[in-house]
């Protein structure tokens, strides 16, 4: 017994045909659309960046050196949001400890602090840098001699 294979009509070729083109159609249009989100969420983040981060941030900074004297400057008075870099001049590492605790609670200082809230180890040759955005003064001394004592204002 022999099957016969189903008859394609020209009508149905045709449906066919016009089905499939609207498909791919459809397929490039939805592909046009996602690659133009995707664009505009990279120009928006990037714009995001550029105007809160690094206009912001460069725009007030300070510098600390940590030296085998001392810290330089031992006083400093900055604006919120100023970025304050800690340089390692010295030849061995320091780790700079804020005095009073209480000034930032334990659960606190990890979130509002987190680059230099208290026992910070900065290596010789290297830096930190951290911005300060709460008005208070924040007193520092070096593990290495508590006579080596700095004190950022924040006004």
């Amino acid at each position: 017994m022999e099957t016969t294979p189903p008859i394609i009509t020209p009508v149905k070729k045709r449906k066919m045909i016009m089905l499939a083109l609207a498909l791919a159609g459809f397929i490039v249009l939805a592909l046009a659309v996602l690659a133009f989100i995707v664009t505009q969420q990279k120009k928006s983040v990037t714009k995001v960046n550029e105007s809160t981060y690094d206009n912001m941030a460069f725009s007030r900074e300070a510098v600390v050196e940590i030296t085998k004297t001392g810290f330089v400057p031992e006083s400093l008075t900055v604006t919120p949001h100023t970025r304050v870099k800690f340089v390692n001049k010295d030849s061995a590492s320091h780790i700079v400890i804020l005095n009073d605790i209480s000034q930032k609670d334990a659960a606190t200082a990890a979130a509002n602090d987190p680059v230099l809230p208290n026992n910070i180890e900065i290596v010789a040759g290297s830096s930190i840098a951290h911005i300060f955005e709460k008005h208070d003064t924040y007193s520092y001394h070096d593990r290495a001699s508590a006579t080596f004592n700095l004190s950022i204002t924040v006004k």
